[in-house]
């Protein structure tokens, strides 16, 4: 064989042995993993990603109706949270669950299998073991043509997982354990709810002290009140969470919405012999900086 030959033989086999595990490596249904975390509570879902490729009208058909699916492909989907969570309104303990959908004309089954290691195949049986929940797809939804799982919106206390795939949607609503409790009893909240005459100055401002009335209430199981931040400024909704004895820090909310405690302020009332709060300080800082000072003056 002349030189030349073998040479351009032997280059074409090396560089074809170089390019096949490349091309091997090309999956049909790729691994995807989407990860939210909601007041320290982690949850995580770990999924590979079928499309559609031309198909339509996929469940019922290439997803068999009443047969245990796991909405991905290749390995099971999974679910992993660190912490118990409620989905659907029912406790999830923490850990990593394989999910399983039985798809049908209708309500669909969602099952969460406690066994995390198996492949989209083994169509596991039901047992004791296993998470059922009923849940109800939308079947007009935007088509999209790879699976997907997401979650779509969060919330102080929880989030949306959202599964779509095709035209359907499926979301599951999730509550978290929140790290803070916001809410207090009528019982433990009665000693601080009235009238009280706040005073106080901007700390970095040479300002005469401004005054207002600030009413304490118990409402929605939150203790709280119209607040202002300073002189002119407007008053805003403000609830005391439970920090510690007599000591609370200020939530504000905004549109509704609750948002989160503000950690480096807090509220400390002195008691009074009939059990009840007299006198109230708010710091705030490293170095406890007095800004505002209140007495109560006048009982609910």
């Amino acid at each position: 064989m002349p030189r030349t030959l073998a040479l351009l033989l032997t280059t074409a086999a090396a560089v074809t042995v170089a390019v096949t595990p490349a091309f091997a490596q090309v999956k049909a249904s790729e691994a995807a993993s989407v990860t939210q975390t909601v007041d320290g509570t982690t949850l995580r879902i770990e999924y590979s990603r079928p499309s559609l490729r031309g198909r339509s009208g996929v469940f019922g058909s290439q997803v068999a109706y009443d047969t245990l699916w796991t909405p991905g492909a290749n390995n099971a989907t999974t679910l992993t949270v660190n912490r118990d969570i409620l989905l659907l309104g029912r406790v999830v303990p923490a850990g990593t669950w394989s999910l399983w959908m039985a798809v049908r004309d209708g309500d669909w089954d969602l099952v969460l299998d406690p066994r995390d290691r198996m492949f989209h195949t083994d169509h596991p049986a039901r047992s004791d073991s296993q998470l059922v929940f009923t849940v109800r797809p939308d079947t007009t939804a935007a088509l999209r043509e790879t699976l997907l799982w997401s979650f779509e919106t969060v919330r102080r206390t929880g989030t949306d997982l959202r599964f779509h795939w095709d035209r359907t949607v499926v979301d599951l609503p999730i509550e978290v354990q929140p790290s803070r409790v916001l809410t207090m009893t009528a019982e433990q909240a009665g000693p601080y709810v009235g009238v009280w005459r706040a005073e106080g100055t901007l700390p970095d401002s040479s300002a005469t002290a401004w005054g207002f009335d600030l009413e304490l209430t118990h409402e929605n199981g939150f203790l709280g009140g119209m607040m202002s931040f300073g002189p002119g400024m407007p008053s805003e909704l403000m609830i005391l969470a439970p920090k510690a004895d007599q000591v609370f820090t200020p939530v504000y909310t905004v549109n509704g919405t609750v948002g989160e405690p503000i950690d480096d302020a807090y509220f400390e009332f002195t008691f009074g012999s009939d059990g009840r709060a007299e006198t109230l300080e708010v710091r705030f800082g490293p170095e406890d900086t007095l800004w505002m000072s209140a007495r109560r003056v006048r009982d609910p």
